[in-house]
């Protein structure tokens, strides 16, 4: 059983644990690739879940050999991306109730993702969340980002609460190394997507937040 015993604050992951984005993230990058005709597979893209996004654009330009410079590809994927997500995603089933129930016992509430803040924030005022997370951190507000602590620490710094006081959120095994080497708490929701892979050190797992939320309640 998790115990929310001397946390203070919540930091959470965002793209497919907050929000129901990977499927939307799978079809712009088959678009974006599918001008240089490359052949993007479902296993190229488990390989980019939870990376940040100088880290997937350098990895697919390797393993597919693109002719474009990282910031090209950056760009044109990001931009898509956060319109399609805008448009078409929506908060992951059991996401609002989970937040209630945090900011209900007084807990602060924070994102750390390896995503572009602009994506994650526009994304954020979209759904109507902004207004709940006391801070938001992202890949480019870090030296490293996950499997590095730097992302969460700044979180937990922002917010102005202990890392030993924070409990994280992740969906991913990279996210949770990161939670795990900032001293923080960590419970996993796996994405579909990673369902085999080895989530070691996790507090809890789950297979929604909806689940996340009757084992505190």
């Amino acid at each position: 059983m998790v115990l929310l015993d001397g946390i203070k604050a919540v930091v959470l992951d965002f793209d497919g644990l907050m929000i129901e984005s990977e499927s939307i993230a799978y079809r712009v990058w088959c678009e974006v690739l599918g001008q240089y005709n490359k052949n993007f597979t479902e296993e190229i893209y488990h390989n980019l879940i939870g990376r940040g996004p100088v880290e997937s654009v350098e990895y697919l330009i390797e393993v597919l050999d693109l002719p474009l410079p990282p910031q090209e590809l950056l760009e044109t994927y990001w931009l898509k991306r956060t319109a399609r997500v805008c448009r078409d995603g929506f908060p992951a089933p059991g996401l609002i109730d989970l937040m209630q129930f945090f900011m209900d016992r007084g807990l602060v509430l924070g994102v750390a993702s390896n995503s572009p803040s602009r994506y994650v924030i526009e994304v954020l005022g979209a759904m109507g969340l902004a207004e709940h997370f006391g801070c938001v951190r992202c890949r480019e507000d870090v030296v490293q980002g996950k499997p590095a602590a730097d992302v969460y620490l700044a979180a937990a710094t922002c917010l102005e609460v202990d890392h030993e006081r924070c409990l994280a959120l992740e969906d991913s095994p990279i996210g949770l190394q990161a939670a795990l080497n900032a001293g923080m708490r960590c419970i996993v929701v796996p994405n579909e997507d990673l369902e085999g892979e080895d989530f070691s050190g996790a507090e809890g797992r789950f297979s929604s937040l909806s689940e996340v939320l009757t084992a505190l309640s």
